[in-house]
């Protein structure tokens, strides 16, 4: 079907005289036929790749369309080398520092306030960057054009204004220009050909994981395609490990590749997605991300292994067993504490922990999550709603404690979400589990926990279903 919109880029993208060749999904696939979508999705991301140029159509312009455009062609050509408060007097050669609106004035950049900046991030709400399918499109091309009616730039251009941002907060200031550079970030990777080139060092699941973590929230008509429309990038590693499928529902299809991704990455980090949910996942097992959501909270895992900032469990991997019901998993785990008393974590409670030297740096503390105590003395806080007798797990793959509920007598547990426990996230755990199957081991030895990647458990752990 031929929408207005693509009416309208029809016209601005044709040539008078010369015959121009251009290729649109919405067009060139049948929608309604299954069979066609399912293997141009498949191809989808060599089209894009092979492309000469891949045209962005934000629309048409409007009357702040002008200034938009200025202030993204101001920041990218900023030279990063003389974003700094000190200037060189040309006729002396005296250093002597300038004010953030004198180098504004001076360099010809808008200030973090004016009305260019409003204009760009405006530009940054346009429709077309929360759309599932455009990730592939923009981030495998060889060349991007970012057009809005008459006025075009390189889309290279967005991943320079982030790096420049950035440079402008280091050298004047943390909290300039932050609002915009909070809309920037979520389309930087869309136009960064670094991480393009990155993703074949990673194999498909891992890369797949932390799309859907990137791309969450993304609108598709079909809740599947923001899982489809990132096939095509996660196989640039030449290894196509997911088939897509529009003949089941939506909730299996999610759960299907949840338990994928577990099992073929052998990491439990897609944990902290899944805890963030609305009243529309409860479809979904509780473990299960519903990417269709936007992200809303801090995790404290990383997205990859490769970076990571706690180790709860050592550097174990996932133990994991299928179970018959496709909506439970059977993962490795010991219950090491659960929850006495909790309450809102606010500036009292921060207060406390800094008089207490307990204030951790790794993070930022936010209102409106969950701090609680626990029967074995210690404390931490969740973004999640906990509730009394929540068990606090170390399970293996998992890079920090996870909070699971049991409740109506029910041998199966609900995933509430990961937990930060003051004296869980570096392995303590699991050393006291050692101890106290092998009352006889040395607490103070922590190698083995560098080994679990390798090696298995020096003591038994049960399997935890989780529903």
């Amino acid at each position: 079907m031929v929408t207005e919109n693509l009416i309208a880029a029809l016209l601005r993208f044709r040539r008078p005289i010369l015959q121009r060749v251009l290729w649109i999904d919405s067009v060139c696939i049948d929608q309604n036929a299954v069979d066609e979508r399912i293997h141009q999705v498949k191809v989808m991301g060599s089209v894009y790749q092979k492309a000469s140029r891949v045209l962005v159509w934000l629309g048409e312009e409007d009357s702040t369309t002008e200034l938009a455009y200025s202030c993204l062609r101001s920041l990218s050509s900023l030279e990063e080398s003389i974003i700094s408060p000190k200037v060189e007097d040309k006729t002396t050669g005296i250093l002597h520092e300038q004010s953030w609106d004198e180098f504004c004035e001076s360099r010809s950049v808008p200030p973090d306030t004016s009305a260019e900046i409003l204009a760009f991030e405006e530009l940054l709400h346009r429709p077309w960057f929360s759309r599932a399918w455009v990730y592939q499109e923009s981030s495998l091309a060889r060349e991007r054009l970012i057009v809005t009616g008459s006025h075009e730039i390189q889309g290279s251009s967005i991943p320079i204004v982030d790096l420049r941002i950035r440079k402008i907060q280091e050298a004047f200031g943390g909290m300039l220009y932050n609002t915009l550079l909070l809309n920037v970030v979520p389309v930087y990777y869309m136009f960064d050909p670094e991480f393009t080139n990155f993703i074949p060092r990673l194999d498909f699941w891992e890369t797949l994981d932390f799309l859907l973590t990137l791309r969450r929230g993304a609108e598709a008509h079909d809740p599947r395609d923001i899982i489809h429309s990132l096939i095509g990038v996660a196989s640039l590693n030449d290894s196509l490990e997911l088939e897509p499928d529009y003949r089941i529902p939506w909730e299996d299809s999610y759960t299907s590749v949840a338990k994928k991704i577990i099992a073929n990455t052998r990491r439990l980090n897609l944990l902290g997605s899944a805890s963030e949910r609305s009243g529309t996942s409860l479809k979904l097992p509780t473990w299960v991300p519903d990417w269709r959501q936007p992200v809303s909270s801090s995790r404290f895992s990383s997205v990859s292994h490769q970076n990571r900032v706690f180790k709860a469990s050592g550097s174990s991997l996932v133990d994991f067993r299928h179970h018959d019901d496709l909506g439970k998993i059977q993962v490795r785990g010991v219950r090491y504490d659960e929850i006495t008393q909790f309450c809102p974590f606010d500036e009292n409670i921060c207060d406390f922990l800094r008089r207490k030297g307990l204030i951790y740096n790794h993070f930022q503390f936010k209102n409106g999550w969950n701090f609680f105590t626990t029967s074995g003395g210690t404390c931490g806080f969740t973004p999640q709603p906990v509730k009394l007798g929540d068990g606090i797990f170390i399970l293996l793959g998992a890079e920090v404690p996870i909070i699971l509920r049991n409740e109506d007598n029910d041998t199966d547990y609900s995933l509430v979400g990961e937990g930060f426990v003051y004296g869980l996230m570096h392995g303590e755990g699991l050393q006291r589990a050692r101890k106290i199957a092998d009352p006889n081991s040395n607490i103070r030895d922590t190698s083995w926990l560098q080994r679990l990647h390798m090696e298995d458990l020096p003591f038994l752990m049960e399997y935890v279903v989780i529903k």
